[in-house]
């Protein structure tokens, strides 16, 4: 290998190293504060809330359709 191609592997080597480093410490510190804990119950009241709000709304529905009769 010539010394230009040495120098571009070297590099790419380098930027894979690096990325991989950098998603190592967003999972740590992802992990530290409990974002993904987090960002799971965020969504399990998101979807309870979904549920509630369908109920209400079938509720108000039939309770305007029992006003109209």
């Amino acid at each position: 290998m010539d010394q230009v191609t040495k120098s571009w592997l070297m590099l790419v080597i380098i930027l894979i190293a690096g990325l991989m480093v950098i998603l190592l410490i967003r999972e740590i510190a992802l992990w530290y504060w409990r974002v993904n804990h987090i960002v799971q119950k965020l969504e399990s009241i998101d979807n309870n809330l979904r549920v509630i709000a369908s109920k209400l709304e079938s509720k108000s529905q039939e309770a305007k359709e029992t006003k109209d009769v």
